[in-house]
């Protein structure tokens, strides 16, 4: 989530066992989700930026072996909007940043569509677990 223009990360890793990933997880997603929402606020360029971020994050500790379909999809799909290999990164710029600048409109639609699903769904999982 971004407040006041800093990307603020409030993941509690305080509870044990995988279900503390999937409340990561469904907390980034949430991020993203608002993030997406609020670019008229951010602007576009940062709002995707910030939205891939949190995305990133959110897959980035996920046992893939423990999510079953649909979420398996969404995740394979999702990978693939953050694939920056092949990009010719500039200095001083990120990769994820450089990498939000060549998605279409159409892209950015399916991101947060599949955001959104991945949300509902890790915090499904994770109260499964409560």
């Amino acid at each position: 989530m971004l407040k006041d223009g800093v990307l603020c990360r409030t993941h509690k890793l305080s509870i044990g066992g995988f279900m503390v990933v999937f409340l990561r997880a469904a907390q980034c997603f949430a991020g993203a989700e608002e993030t997406l929402a609020e670019w008229n606020e951010i602007g576009k360029d940062r709002a995707i930026e910030v939205a891939l971020i949190e995305c990133s994050e959110g897959l980035s500790s996920i046992p893939r072996d423990r999510l079953s379909e649909p979420a398996t999809g969404w995740v394979t799909e999702l990978d693939s909007f953050l694939d920056y290999s092949g990009l010719e990164i500039p200095n001083g710029k990120g990769a994820i940043a450089t990498k939000a600048a060549t998605l279409t409109a159409q892209d950015v639609g399916r991101i947060a569509e599949l955001v959104k699903s991945l949300q509902q769904w890790f915090s499904a999982e994770n109260r499964k677990g409560l």
